[in-house]
């Protein structure tokens, strides 16, 4: 009787021992499941952020895109009258209010496009021996030479991709008589949506 009573009783603590386990287990398992439940969560609300600013955003950005290129073309208000020569070059005053200095427009560059951008097609805008624009006489002077430059968008603007860090962005565009659309790849960098790049889509 005594044999019988010890292993019930061995018995009953192994089932014991083997419940709590289980719930440990499920309490377990439950956690993980919540906390990727919370994740996916929080994943789709920020999918759902970017998506309803990243139109406002690439507005933004397209018409930044627009404006530096036409300043590295040349296309901004100036008087020919105030002219310099240096380095061989001809500087006239920029009268554009929106422009009193190199730092003007380099704010502007800094905030639109990424320093791999910057460095790929606009560096000269600012920098460098043959830079477009230079400060003088405490204001700001433009090379005197005009060329092609920015972007007639006429189109309503798409966006595509979207990642917490990037998205694409498509716009149409009049370029020289025929309608194209222009791509840009944007990242976030160090907290603001730049331009990465862009490109004439097929």
């Amino acid at each position: 009787v005594i044999m019988k009573k010890k292993l019930f009783v061995f018995s009953l603590v192994a089932v014991l021992v083997f419940v709590l386990c289980s719930c440990s287990q499920t309490d377990k398992t439950l956690g993980i499941d919540s906390q990727t439940k919370t994740a996916s969560q929080e994943q789709d609300k920020t999918q759902t952020i970017l998506a309803e600013t990243a139109g406002d955003t690439a507005k933004t950005l397209f018409e930044n895109l627009d404006l530096i290129d036409r300043l590295g073309g040349g296309a901004v208000e100036c008087d020919s009258e105030q002219s310099v020569q240096i380095n061989g070059k001809t500087y006239i005053c920029v009268t554009d209010s929106r422009f009193s200095s190199v730092a003007d427009i380099t704010a502007l560059v800094k905030e639109s496009l990424t320093e791999k951008l910057i460095a790929d097609r606009y560096s000269t805008l600012t920098e460098g021996d043959s830079a477009r624009y230079i400060d003088y006489n405490g204001a700001l002077y433009a090379e005197d030479s005009a060329r092609g430059c920015g972007f007639a968008f006429n189109g309503n603007i798409t966006v595509a991709d979207i990642k917490e860090d990037s998205f694409t962005a498509t716009q149409g565009f009049d370029n020289y008589g025929e309608t194209d659309t222009l791509k840009i790849t944007v990242v976030l960098t160090d907290g603001k949506w730049l331009i990465d790049s862009f490109e004439i889509a097929a």
